[in-house]
């Protein structure tokens, strides 16, 4: 869509010629003063309209199947909607609901893609997922990442053509109990019986439209599988579907993808044309009814014509001049005039055929309803008498074409654009017919219009308190049937329908980097921060000036008072009234108005950018120069207090009215909630709210926020003149202290609201203890427990009990509490039961199969080194090093005997080296248990054979070959320096060794410094050096050297270094004998053990370093040069390793991927999250691992001796089965370690294990046996990770170690 030329054009809603729009036109800057000055003031609608272009391409498969393409390469993301032509237009007598009950059936799996639609779309990351369904059509959309798109195709193509074999008896239960309960949800609203009526009333019960969309219970009842099948055939082959795709896809790969998965699908029958025609009352109708309603409300309705006939779009601007504008007709003259109603509007709503034009007011109190009723008459008349004014019709056109324009900024939006007219009308470039007519409307085609529609008998209804009328149909009555059995003798399986296997569902390629716009500070003269982010879809500027006050300003007494202030500043400023304001707004096409949360409150403007100046000006004066006139506080203090009456008959409305003030009755939330306190808002002032406008609305610590498609440098002028030199005399009053919390004891609480359709459960309760850095585990958590369709509240509720809608809960963070709430709605009969299902949804232990993870920085992993290095390590580099770990470990006992000081030194290197060498056996080991080399070997057969079967891949195998042949080099470079490195291990070589090259790094500039020698890693250095002292002794530092030296001795000649050789004097030895003199020699002779010396040669020049006499400093001297050249070969290799590197993995992936598997990368000592279930296993045949260790499995290891030897006070509580609250029911016992497939890695040890809801349920140890290869090659069937039991620790904790204290200081889940 061409928005950026449509407004910079010229046609920037300087539509009409007021002063305003000269001043935007000369204050715009730079290309869009150009764009203003190269048109009119005046340019008419018609041109500004004119440039909103949606380009598409259109074709239709061989199927029938139509495909609408909008291509935007913006974002990498594409918008998918399928539209079908069945609406409940369709349905015949007797089956009712039918089309949206399919709605619903269609989200619950197809053939091929068996379950819940919404897991796999929200494993490709789709956003939007949903459906609906009208009158007229049935949609399903979403949008994925672009490389998600074959899977989404994928699994929209299934349930278009492979449905019928998933829809079980048990699955249209379930979904016929969620749309019931969908049913009672609407009928709990009193005035849904406007909408019952209407239908009733203007439609005759046999039209297309003569019924509601959801149907009728005793329909919905008796639909059996045969019933849905039927349908389903009989409506959603591809000829009555048009699928829309809007994004990062062109019209030729989208032949290609949608032939792929949709060609296949056959036909089905077409659709007969329905016969809607517009009804005409024979005579007015005046009803009243009864609801239970705080005031009575008055409508005036009738059937017009539909999208199919323009006069729809005539009845749409007829709409807005008479009750949408500002001060339109019935406004001004029904409620600020006359003050009969509290608030009156209009609604044209438009289906494909026909459709219903409303007026609907609620009767100010203590107004007679037939009083008012005959001043909306005569008002009607007297509309219907006079055309409106030129200015009425362009301010409404206007409004509607800033908002339409506003609409196409979402692919989505666009999308629905061009498949709503395709769909109702045949016609894709509806849109275009429709911005068109609106732009070349008249008052006189308005008033022809209003007086050839309105002018027809009226349904005239009045609503009045009293009793809900319960229809025959009411959804009222308790879980149907249908619930618990079949409803009828059909067939209860999908018997007669023949599954098709498809090819698999297609993996998700390879997702292209988040995009983020770039955020940018300034600071205006005042010290007002500003906080600016670019983004050019559409030429809009948004500005919000935020204040660090809301209504917790208020006094008890006052509650309700800053609320209303900031809801009025816009509705006076000198010179103006608000109707002058608010026809401004409309003429420039901007919103503007002020509002308060309890934390914080704004003024916010949204500007088309041409008008900013303009805006600008507005908004600077509702800031700084509100009038705050009565009038217009009696007006708002009317519909503030009639929305507070019309709100107390809804059930969610009650429950936050109770609810807060359990959770934490001192809470600002609770004490501050809703609108204010009514005593409060009925005797407001205009000095009050002037006395809190200038103690509250002042620049300190204010924040102007502003997205615009505008630059920063072309903005802030504009923002340092209007709000730069703001100043408010005084200083800022304190703000108020929060008291501390007072959550009320654990209740229930019953609102008895009588004739209910449905019982609304809502529970809470304060959390204590988190803040902003637990924000990501938070709302992790409420994925997984409430806020996602999938999560586990919604999918019992609804999906597998269907007692429920909807059911969910979050987290709700705010500034000064956090708190969680859950909530649902559910038939009656299911009231104490859902509690307690919600009550266990939030209570329990994780137990067996549940979700938990791990977030840790482990070391890296190599499960996707070449086979070549795999050999290597396990042939050569492991097993020699098991025999120098051996070696190295006896050299050092000998030297320093148990219970020297030289052996405490040394506790820690021999307590690492055997781990090590452990380790290593164990490596070893498991290679060959597991065949690591065979499977290793038969991974890269496969591999070659994908990559040889084509001959585009050649270049993967060329550049494999390449790092074949690299990690050979790297091998055998490994193999010739092995006995070098080792012999360069001493601590006084290794210490003056840094030393020298600190003296060579400190001769260049910090900035070109080697990581570990800039002046920053200083203090760093110096710790290491003296940290010496505290792990070095010389007897057994020289034991280490000579066995090194020894196994440097026996190696060929051509692994030996010439210049260590010569260095050390040994170049002709071949026996540790021989060099044992030399090696005494520099023992006797070194300073470098002494920490002042060495310390001392930290600020040493090079010349003074090479002139020392010191044997280790000379020997560092000595192969200083060598050592460089070691390290230059070494980064070369690994340079050309990074570089071939990507064209392997990327065969990895592409090859994986052809075999619907996914890949993950190794881990590289970043921050991993690894996730899986509590799970056992059976590594082999005859061995069983349970998933959890119990407190009876302590009693059986103890032996009395160390190291088990468990404590007697924690034994006596084990025999005494004294389990406290933290057993696990499933296993009779307090569990102490459990078991799980995560995919750990080596340094894992002691990372958090966190639950679904991202809790604290353990800590990572260590794996099983069969885990000590799974860093080269990990198997999901046998590897196992154990996890420390958080149940365990608590228990220790309070019967071990009697530290109750510390336990009840903590948040402890269950």
């Amino acid at each position: 869509m061409n928005l950026k030329a449509l407004f910079l054009a010229g046609c920037a809603l300087s539509l009409l010629p007021v002063p305003v729009a000269v001043q935007a036109q000369e204050a715009a800057q730079d290309t869009a003063a150009q764009a203003a000055d190269a048109v009119e003031a005046t340019t008419p609608l018609e041109t500004f309209v004119s440039q909103i272009d949606i380009p598409y391409a259109e074709f239709t498969l061989d199927n029938g199947l139509t495909v609408i393409v909008h291509t935007d390469r913006t974002t990498p993301e594409v918008s998918i909607g399928v539209w079908f032509d069945v609406g409940s237009r369709n349905e015949p007598e007797g089956r009712s609901g039918f089309a949206h009950l399919f709605e619903h059936l269609m989200f619950n799996g197809s053939e091929n893609v068996p379950g819940d639609f919404f897991k796999p779309l929200e494993e490709a990351g789709a956003t939007g997922i949903n459906g609906t369904t009208s009158n007229d059509r049935t949609n399903y959309y979403e949008t994925v990442p672009a490389s998600a798109l074959e899977r989404a195709l994928f699994m929209e193509s299934d349930r278009m053509g492979y449905l019928l074999g998933a829809v079980t008896q048990e699955v249209l239960d379930e979904q016929r109990g969620v749309v019931q309960n969908e049913k009672r949800q609407g009928e709990d609203n009193p005035y849904s019986v406007i909408s019952d009526r209407m239908t009733a009333t203007l439609y005759p019960a046999d039209h297309p439209y003569g019924h509601s969309v959801i149907g009728s219970m005793a329909d919905l009842d008796a639909a059996n599988l045969d019933d849905v099948r039927a349908w389903f055939r009989s409506h959603y082959g591809p000829n009555n579907a048009i699928l829309v795709l809007a994004g990062d896809i062109g019209e030729d790969e989208a032949r290609r993808v949608v032939t792929k998965y949709f060609g296949a699908i056959p036909r089905g029958p077409e659709n007969p044309e329905i016969v809607a025609p517009v009804p005409t009352l024979p005579e007015r109708i005046d009803e009243t009814v009864t609801a239970p309603v705080t005031q009575p409300t008055i409508v005036r309705t009738w059937a017009v014509p539909g999208y199919d006939n323009t006069d729809a779009l005539g009845l749409d601007v007829v709409a807005g001049v008479l009750g949408q504008i500002d001060n339109a007709l019935l406004d001004r003259v029904l409620v600020r005039e006359r003050k009969l109603f509290d608030g009156i509007g209009t609604e044209n709503s438009t289906l494909a055929r026909g459709g219903t034009f409303t007026i609907r007011g609620q009767v100010a109190e203590g107004v007679d309803p037939e009083v008012a009723g005959k001043a909306l008459d005569e008002t009607i008349a007297q509309f219907l008498s006079r055309k409106p004014t030129e200015d009425e019709v362009t301010r409404w056109v206007t409004r509607f074409v800033v908002g339409y324009a506003m609409g196409q900024e979402s692919l989505a939006g666009r999308g629905q654009a061009l498949a709503n007219g395709k769909v109702l009308i045949d016609d894709t470039d509806a849109y275009r017919r429709d911005i068109d007519f609106y732009a070349r409307q008249t008052p006189q085609d308005a008033f022809d219009i209003a007086r050839k529609w309105l002018t027809r008998p009226v349904y005239a209804l009045t609503v009045v308190p009293g009793a809900r009328i319960v229809e025959e149909d009411a959804a009222t009555r308790p879980e149907t049937p249908s619930a618990q059995t079949p409803s009828t003798a059909a067939s209860t399986e999908a018997t007669g329908v023949v599954r098709k296997q498809r090819m698999p569902m297609p993996p998700l390629g390879e997702p292209s980097g988040t995009r983020f716009p770039e955020v940018t500070r300034t600071t205006l003269s005042n010290g007002i921060e500003v906080i600016y982010a670019q983004k050019d879809t559409v030429p809009f500027t948004q500005i919000s000036l935020n204040f660090p006050v809301g209504t917790a300003v208020d006094a008890p007494s006052e509650d309700g008072l800053f609320g209303m202030m900031m809801a009025t500043l816009d509705q006076g400023i000198p010179g103006r009234d608000s109707a002058s304001i608010e026809a401004e707004k409309e003429r420039l096409g901007l919103s503007l108005g002020g509002g308060a949360t309890v934390d914080e409150s704004s003024v916010y403007v949204l500007t088309p950018s041409i008008n900013l100046a303009s805006a600008l000006d507005l908004m600077g004066s509702v800031v700084k120069e509100p009038t705050f006139p009565q009038e217009e506080i009696d007006r708002l203090r009317r519909d503030y207090l009639t929305r507070y009456d019309n709100s107390r008959i809804l059930p969610d409305a009650l429950v936050q009215e109770v609810l807060p003030r359990l959770i934490d009755a001192n809470s600002p939330y609770a004490i501050h909630n809703g609108t204010g306190d009514p005593a409060v808002l009925a005797s407001v002032t205009p000095a009050q709210l002037d006395a809190a406008h200038d103690l509250w609305v002042r620049p300190e610590g204010a924040r102007i926020f502003v997205v615009s498609d505008l630059p920063l440098a072309q903005l802030q002028p504009g923002l340092e003149a209007e709000f730069g030199a703001w100043e408010v005399a005084g200083t800022p009053a304190p703000m108020p202290t929060r008291a501390q919390p007072a959550p009320a004891a654990p209740q229930i609480v019953l609102i008895d609201r009588l004739d209910s359709a449905q019982t609304t459960i809502a529970g809470g309760q304060l959390v204590e203890g988190v803040d902003t850095s637990d924000l990501v585990s938070l709302d992790l958590a409420d994925q997984v427990l409430g806020s996602g369709f999938l999560s586990r509240i919604n999918m019992n509720l609804r999906e597998d009990k269907h007692w429920a809608y909807g059911a969910g809960g979050s987290f709700v963070d705010q500034p000064q509490q956090v708190s969680y709430l859950a909530s649902t709605s559910v038939q009656q009969d299911k009231a104490g039961p859902a509690v307690g299902e919600l009550l266990r949804q939030a209570e329990d232990w994780w137990e067996d199969g549940d979700v938990v993870m791990a977030a840790g920085y482990p070391g890296s992993t190599q499960r996707y080194t070449r086979l070549g290095e795999v050999e290597n390590t396990f042939g050569w580099t492991y097993p020699t090093f098991v025999t120098l770990l051996n070696d190295w470990i006896d050299a050092i006992e000998e030297a320093a005997p148990l219970g020297s000081d030289a052996r405490v030194k040394y506790e820690s290197r021999l307590a690492g080296l055997n781990n090590y060498e452990k380790n290593l056996r164990g490596q070893i080991d498991g290679a060959r248990r597991v065949g690591l080399v065979d499977r290793r070997r038969e991974r890269e057969a496969a591999l070659n054979a994908w990559i040889a079967a084509d001959a585009a891949r050649a270049p993967y195998g060329e550049a494999i070959a390449a790092l074949d042949t690299l990690s050979e080099e790297s091998a055998t470079a490994a193999r010739t320096n092995f006995w070098y490195g080792n012999v360069t291990r001493p601590q006084l070589l290794s210490a003056a060794q840094r030393l020298y090259r600190l003296a060579k790094e400190r001769e260049k500039p910090d900035a070109q410094r080697e990581s570990g020698y800039q002046e920053r890693d200083m203090a760093f250095f110096r710790q290491g050096l003296q940290a010496l002292d505290r792990r070095y002794d010389a007897a057994v530092d020289k034991a280490e050297w000579l066995l090194f030296l020894g196994g440097y001795l026996e190696q060929p000649g051509a692994e030996r270094v010439a210049v260590l050789d010569e260095a050390l004097g040994i170049a002709g030895a071949s026996d540790i004998a021989q060099v044992e003199d030399v090696i005494d020699g520099y023992y006797a002779a070194t300073t470098l053990d002494e920490t002042d010396t060495r310390l001392g040669l930290m600020d040493a020049s090079v010349a003074e370093l090479e002139a020392s006499d010191d044997p280790f400093m000379q020997l560092a001297v000595a192969l200083y040069d060598y050592e460089r050249k070691l390290e230059s070969e070494s980064e070369e290799r690994e340079g050309r390793a990074l570089a071939l590197r990507p064209a392997y993995m990327d065969a990895i992936t592409q090859w994986q991927r052809s075999q619907g598997a996914a890949t993950y990368p190794d881990a590289n000592s970043t921050l991993r999250v690894t996730y899986g279930k509590v799970l056992g296993g059976s590594p082999r045949d005859g061995m069983a691992y349970l998933p959890f260790t119990t407190l009876e499995g302590i009693l059986e290891k103890d032996t009395g001796e160390e190291p088990f030897n468990a404590p007697e006070g924690q034994l006596a509580s084990i025999r005494a089965g004294d389990y406290g609250p933290y057993a696990l029911d499933s296993i009779g016992s307090v569990p102490v370690n459990f078991l799980s497939d995560l995919d750990s890695t080596g340094g894992n040890s002691g990372s958090a294990t966190l639950n679904a809801r991202a809790e604290l349920v353990g800590l990572l140890f260590d794996g099983t046996f069969e885990s000590v290869n799974s860093d080269w090659d990990f198997d999901p069937r046998t590897t196992r990770t154990i996890h420390v039991d958080t149940r365990y620790m608590l228990w220790v904790m309070d019967k071990v170690d009697g530290a109750q204290g510390l336990i009840e200081e903590m948040n402890i889940v269950r």
